[in-house]
């Protein structure tokens, strides 16, 4: 068996058990499973299990994302955030400036080791022409502005998932070679793990990838030598006509 051969299998037995996680709820274990499989199988460029991987991993998120906003609490924080030592409480959390967007990834991250739902990002300051700057950081940046509001809610944590996801699909660049295109979306989707339209858009360019790569493996076709064919007389036979002897 080949080293590339087990390690696809090792990526597929990940998966068998974070599929199980999913399908019994477990969201955590499945997010922490398939992210792990998702950076391997990018690793390895197995483009396709990419394209799999991005899938269940979207809807462990989602679940996710989804207990966060059901649990109805919105902590907002200027100074002190927490550090992720001790527990976090479920709910949505927004760190103000003079925090930064760093502060917000260590409570995500945090939540997600202690199992808990919860949705955190960063507002920097207002620009001149008065738009408030959301950002998170994870392997890349990404920004977005967005109307201030006078409350933070839960459903306004939605909406800047959905302005940073935008945002992000403004600077993916399809002209790419397309494991830059695959490399992108991976980085984008490790840093808003929150955002479905993210996910979706790296399964697709996942599938392209794999297809061109299939496609550029293929030996090329040799051009056939020209047949040879016999020369004709005038009247159609083969070789010279043959005079009649009289």
């Amino acid at each position: 068996m080949s080293a590339t051969t087990r390690q696809a299998r090792g990526v597929d037995a990940m998966m068998e058990q974070a599929s199980a996680a999913l399908a019994s709820g477990d969201y955590f274990q499945c997010e922490r499973l398939a992210s792990e499989a998702l950076q391997a199988a990018f690793a390895r460029q197995q483009w396709e299990q990419v394209a799999r991987i991005a899938m269940p991993l979207q809807e462990a998120r989602r679940q996710r994302r989804l207990m966060a906003i059901d649990a109805d609490r919105l902590f907002v924080f200027e100074k002190d955030p927490p550090s992720g030592e001790k527990p976090l409480e479920a709910g949505c959390y927004v760190i103000c400036a003079p925090c930064v967007a760093a502060d917000a990834r260590r409570i995500n991250e945090a939540a997600l080791e202690q199992g808990v739902p919860v949705i955190a990002m960063a507002c920097e300051p207002r620009t001149q022409l008065g738009l408030l700057p959301v950002a998170v950081v994870g392997p890349t940046t990404i920004r977005a502005k967005m109307k201030p509001v006078k409350t933070f809610t839960p459903r306004w944590c939605l909406q800047a998932i959905d302005a940073l996801a935008q945002s992000a699909l403004e600077t993916f660049d399809p002209g790419r070679a397309v494991h830059r295109q695959v490399e992108d979306l991976v980085e984008k989707v490790m840093t808003l793990p929150e955002s479905e339209l993210l996910h979706q858009k790296l399964a697709e360019v996942a599938h392209n990838a794999a297809r061109v790569t299939q496609e550029s493996a293929r030996p090329a076709r040799s051009a056939a030598a020209p047949r040879a064919t016999p020369r004709r007389g005038k009247a159609g036979h083969k070789g010279p006509r043959r005079r009649r002897s009289t």
